[in-house]
């Protein structure tokens, strides 16, 4: 049977995509590795623990397994958002479902991105299985989903403006991540910390309640 040139050109796209995705697959999860070590050195300083320059590589050493699945996840979620996005700027019957479906795959970059990070925190403090820890990550992420959201649309937008930008505007953005992404993820650090607080160390760990969280309220 001829196959039309939208067919090829479709076949193309999907064969671009998978490629990339394969080759970013391994960026990720180096990337999974960074944030990981970050995470686990920001909590210690939480903890007012004295660091090295070894536990940046302890901290990735502990989260080796976890890199890798969120790398996958991640790789994942963020091909279903190419996907999605190509598909929505070349249909010109982009209606409202599709609409729909195109912020869904947004949400679930963010959301993959949130619950890796949950989860590289939690591994800091507790032992938990691999199951638990990703239930217990996405219980926190809706109890505090706006605050997430809110913390990631602002630091990290970089990721889609690549979709849409030049090239100056990419080196602009790709410097203002250099130095914000720390500082964001010391947000997101401390803003979990409080979380578990309330809903695991209150009751289970008390000794961890509040330890290097500086609350307006709190009384001595």
């Amino acid at each position: 049977s001829n196959i039309g040139v939208e067919s090829i050109d479709m076949v193309q796209l999907t064969s671009y995509l998978l490629f990339s995705s394969l080759i970013s697959l391994g960026l990720n999860f180096l990337f999974c590795l960074g944030i990981s070590g970050l995470v686990y050195i920001l909590q210690k300083l939480i903890f007012e623990k004295i660091v090295f320059f070894s536990d940046y590589f302890k901290g990735m050493k502990e989260n080796l397994s976890l890199s890798l699945i969120f790398s996958l996840f991640f790789t994942i979620a963020y091909l279903i958002f190419k996907f999605s996005f190509v598909f929505s700027i070349n249909n010109a019957d982009f209606d409202i479902t599709k609409s729909i479906g195109f912020g869904f795959s947004i949400l679930l970059v963010f959301t993959v991105i949130i619950i890796g990070l949950i989860s590289f925190t939690q591994n800091c403090i507790y032992k938990l299985n691999f199951g638990s820890l990703i239930f217990n990550s996405f219980k926190f992420y809706l109890k505090g989903l706006l605050i997430y959201l809110l913390i990631f649309a602002v630091s990290f937008f970089y990721l889609f403006t690549i979709l849409f930008g030049s090239f100056v505007i990419d080196v602009v953005f790709g410097i203002l991540l250099i130095f914000l992404s720390p500082i964001s993820v010391m947000i997101f650090v401390l803003y979990s910390n409080s979380k578990f607080d309330k809903f695991i160390n209150k009751d289970n760990y008390p000794e961890l309640v509040d330890i290097g969280i500086n609350r307006i309220n709190h009384k001595k």
